[in-house]
C-alpha cells in the first residue's frame, strides 16, 4: 500500500508539462460517429496527438442524453489521460430535468476550455405563411395553440430553445415531438411544422425548402450573415441560447496537467486551418479559461432551470 501511494506520488509530481502524456489520451464523446462535433473532435485529437506524441482516441459513449459519458469519465482515473466533451445536455439540461441524476454536473467535472459554440436557427416552410419571426409570433398571439413547433422530445435543447421563444413572449404552440432529426426537418420544409429549431448546418439537405426566420445568438453569423437575430426579425430583444460543448476532467485531475491541456488546446484551437474546419461545420471555436467556463456552465443551467420550472408548471396545470 505505502509503495503504491508514493508511486501514485511520484507520478502525480512528475507528470507536469513536460511529460504529459505517458499514454494515449481518450475524450468520451456523447455523439455518434460522424456527428459535427464528433468530427471536429477528431480534428482536434489528430493535431493534439501530433503535439503530444501520443494517441488521442475519441470513444464514441451514446445513450441516455450524455449520462453514459458522463458516468464513464465519472469512474475513470484521474491522472490527466481521460476527459469528456460535455455539452449543454449533459451539464446544464440534464440538472435542470431530472431529480435524481448519476453523477452532478458542477462537483464531479471540471472544465478545461470550451470547444464550440453554434446557435440554433429557427426555420419554417418557405412556401408557408410567415415571412418573419415577427409574423409568427403575431400569428400565434391571435391564434394560441393553433400553430405548431417541432423537438427532439420533451427536455431536449431544441425544445427548450422553442419554449424559451413562447416564455419570452407570452405565446401558445403546440409542441409535435419527433424521435428522427430528418423527418423533423422534412415535415417543416412540407409546412406541417409552423416553426423548426435546428443548427443551420442540419438544415442544409432541405435548405430550399426552408426560411431561416432568426439566429438564437446575440449577433449575426459569418456563415450566414443574412439570417437575422431573434431582436432583428421581431422576437424579444437580448435571446441568446446556443449548443456548446466542453472539454472536462475529473476534479483530481494534476493541476499542471490541467495547465497543459489547456494550453496545448486553445492553441490548437486557433490554428487556421482548425478554425476552418470548424467554421465549415458551423461551428464558431471556444477558448475561455476553465474560470470564464464554470461560470457560463452556472449561468446556462440557471437559464435552463427556469425555462424547465415553467414548462413544467404549465404541463401540470
Amino acid at each position: 500500500m505505502r509503495l503504491a501511494l508514493l508511486a501514485l506520488l511520484a507520478f502525480t509530481t512528475t507528470c507536469g508539462a513536460q511529460d504529459f502524456p505517458v499514454r494515449p489520451v481518450k475524450i468520451i464523446v456523447p455523439y455518434a460517429v460522424g456527428n459535427g462535433a464528433d468530427i471536429f473532435t477528431r480534428v482536434l485529437g489528430d493535431e493534439l496527438s501530433k503535439k503530444w506524441g501520443q494517441q488521442v482516441i475519441v470513444d464514441n459513449k451514446l445513450g441516455s442524453g450524455g449520462v453514459l459519458a458522463a458516468l464513464e469519465l465519472k469512474k475513470g482515473r484521474g491522472d490527466g489521460h481521460e476527459y469528456m466533451l460535455g455539452d449543454v445536455g449533459i451539464l446544464a439540461i440534464n440538472p435542470a430535468v431530472f431529480r435524481k441524476l448519476a453523477y452532478d454536473a458542477d462537483k464531479d467535472f471540471v472544465a478545461v476550455t470550451d470547444i464550440l459554440h453554434v446557435p440554433w436557427v429557427f426555420f419554417t416552410a418557405k412556401n408557408g405563411q410567415f415571412k418573419t419571426l415577427g409574423d409568427l409570433i403575431a400569428a400565434a398571439k391571435a391564434n394560441p395553440g393553433k400553430y405548431t413547433f417541432s423537438s427532439n422530445g420533451i427536455g431536449t435543447p431544441t425544445f427548450l430553445a422553442a419554449e424559451l421563444l413562447k416564455l419570452r413572449t407570452g405565446i401558445d404552440l403546440l409542441h409535435v415531438p419527433f424521435r428522427d432529426g430528418n423527418q423533423m426537418r422534412v415535415a417543416a420544409a412540407n409546412g406541417d411544422i409552423a416553426l423548426l429549431t435546428t443548427v443551420y448546418v442540419s438544415a442544409r439537405p432541405v435548405l430550399d425548402r426552408l426560411t431561416p426566420l432568426a439566429v438564437t445568438a446575440p449577433r449575426r453569423q459569418d456563415a450566414y450573415p443574412d439570417v437575422p437575430t431573434v431582436a432583428e426579425s421581431g422576437g424579444p430583444a437580448d435571446f441568446n441560447l446556443t449548443a456548446w460543448s466542453t472539454l472536462m476532467a475529473r476534479p483530481d485531475t494534476p493541476p499542471a496537467v490541467l495547465h497543459k491541456v489547456y494550453t496545448d488546446v486553445i492553441a490548437t484551437l486557433q490554428r487556421p486551418e482548425v478554425r476552418k474546419r470548424a467554421a465549415d461545420l458551423g461551428f464558431d471555436v471556444g477558448g475561455r479559461t476553465p474560470g470564464e467556463v464554470r461560470d457560463f456552465i452556472r449561468a446556462e443551467a440557471r437559464t435552463y432551470r427556469e425555462i424547465v420550472a415553467v414548462t413544467k408548471s404549465q404541463r401540470d396545470e
